[in-house]
């Protein structure tokens, strides 16, 4: 009894320590792409939080309001830093991280958990887009927070963790759209979780109240509510961001195509979509192609195995794996609006989760011996190459790259943080700071430069008075204020 409690207390060190590991990886990352910032992370981090703060939205298209708010409450409780995003982001993967380590240990088991954790805590592709402090596969740490959570309900029969389920939900799709492609598998998950639960009625009106809360919050909460639905200035609003619907099956399928080779390149080549700027891809040697390839097929004999035994609820996350990778392909590509990866992080999930129903096959030892040396050696194959491109990966971090924002941002030569401290100590010495004397003025983007200074004198309570520039329209100095943007005076 003795030595099994000692073994138990080993495997738990050990998944803390890879827990921990995984973390500390993050960090790493996350630390070394502070060197430069990215007009979308200025955007979504500072501009349009800005733009929250003062009850608006700065168009349909900055749309991402659940995201805004995570920034908004880490600004108001910490004060304002130019890369308080990173910070969120970190925050919200380790809490997926947490729920992921959970769900795995409690299905697949204890022997062999380590290895899908790894291949998800490894994954070049989600180690990149956590560094960006912008929604980008944000709904990947949600996903795993809502299974949890519908988890937690199942053991627990408590309706209140229904409520906070709802909530999170609807924040995830706030805060990035692509999070709505996991919302038919979530709504399965929730039927099978009340299917036991002895007051189904009230279990549904306790996710529909979480589901409003945020919503209902917004609408009472923004100045012009009817700008984030629809912004005819933009054609675009919520849940849509720049995406647009195609207008006929012909476009649609052309879209699908061409996304589906520029998924296949991020993934099996080299990345190239849009804010995709990581230094491999996720599967860029052929044999994790082929380690990729085969776990397709294990996953297909053992499913066909299955129905041939009419073993129908072992198909239960498999076939749910299957649909999501559908999904992902498709609806994730339906805009022609820079599709890539970063709308279709599922893929990811959905594959990881099929390693995840094999190795818990292998735990119950329903694996043949054929089967088992197959899959653990593809599963070897990629960790090792995930470990092979952690290197270059982190040498690119630190290295600007196309979208890089290089005139307000990097005066002189400095890093984007002490850029806004000179413009800060600028600003304190004459009381007021005109924009338009800023070296390489006219490459800023104005509303993104503007936002950052008034953030930083707002939130950590700086001396400041008047942000100016110089409006050529006018022919006069004026101060800057997000109501010129609101009229569309200044263009988005």
């Amino acid at each position: 009894m003795h030595a099994k409690l000692n073994a138990i207390t080993k495997q738990r060190l050990v998944y803390a320590a890879l827990f921990a590991g995984i973390v500390l990886l993050q960090v790493i990352f996350t630390m070394l792409s502070s060197a430069f910032i990215t007009h979308e992370e200025l955007a979504e981090s500072v501009r349009n939080v800005w733009w929250l703060h003062n009850n608006n939205i700065y168009d349909g298209i900055s749309s991402n309001v659940g995201w805004y708010m995570s920034v908004l409450a880490a600004y108001n409780l910490f004060g304002f830093s130019l890369f308080m995003g990173k910070a969120v982001k970190l925050v919200i993967f380790a809490m997926g991280l947490t729920c992921a380590f959970d769900l795995s240990l409690k299905y697949v088991g204890r022997k062999f958990a380590w290895v899908p954790l790894i291949l998800f805590g490894l994954s070049p592709s989600l180690l990149y887009f956590n560094t960006l402090q912008t929604s980008f596969a944000i709904d990947v740490p949600f996903f795993f927070i809502s299974v949890w959570l519908l988890e937690r309900f199942s053991t627990s029969n408590r309706v209140i963790i229904l409520l906070l389920f709802g909530f999170v939900l609807t924040l995830a799709s706030l805060s990035y759209p692509a999070f709505i492609l996991y919302l038919p598998v979530l709504g399965i998950l929730f039927v099978h979780s009340i299917l036991t639960y002895k007051s189904k009625r009230i279990a549904i009106a306790t996710l529909t109240l979480g589901l409003l809360l945020p919503v209902l919050f917004l609408l009472l909460y923004l100045k012009e509510p009817s700008r984030l639905l629809f912004d005819p200035q933009v054609n675009s609003g919520v849940f849509r961001g720049g995406g647009t619907f195609p207008d006929n099956w012909s476009e649609a399928a052309s879209n699908i195509r061409s996304g589906a080779h520029i998924l296949y390149t991020d993934l099996f080549v080299v990345p190239q979509s849009y804010y995709f700027d990581a230094a491999r891809s996720e599967f860029s040697h052929w044999m994790t192609r082929f380690s990729v390839y085969l776990v397709f097929i294990l996953a297909c004999v053992h499913i066909i195995k299955s129905l041939l035994q009419k073993n129908y609820f072992k198909l239960y996350i498999p076939v749910l794996a299957f649909f999501s990778l559908l999904v992902g392909g498709i609806l994730a590509n339906l805009s022609n609006w820079f599709p890539g990866l970063r709308r279709a992080t599922i893929l990811l999930i959905a594959f990881y989760v099929l390693i995840a129903w094999l190795f818990r096959l292998l735990q119950r030892k329903e694996l043949g011996h054929i089967s088992a040396i197959a899959l653990i050696g593809a599963s070897l194959i990629i960790i090792l190459h995930h470990l092979k491109v952690i290197p270059p990966s982190l040498a690119a971090l630190s290295v600007a790259n196309k979208n890089s924002e290089l005139a307000c941002f990097n005066i002189s030569g400095a890093y984007p943080a002490e850029s806004l401290e000179m413009l800060r100590a600028q600003m304190q010495l004459g009381g007021t700071l005109d924009l338009s004397l800023v070296p390489n003025a006219n490459d800023c983007r104005l509303a993104e430069i503007y936002t950052a200074i008034a953030s930083d004198c707002y939130w950590n309570e700086r001396d400041c008075k008047l942000i100016l520039w110089h409006d050529e329209k006018s022919n006069k100095t004026i101060p800057l204020q997000t109501t010129l943007w609101d009229s569309y005076y200044f263009p988005h």
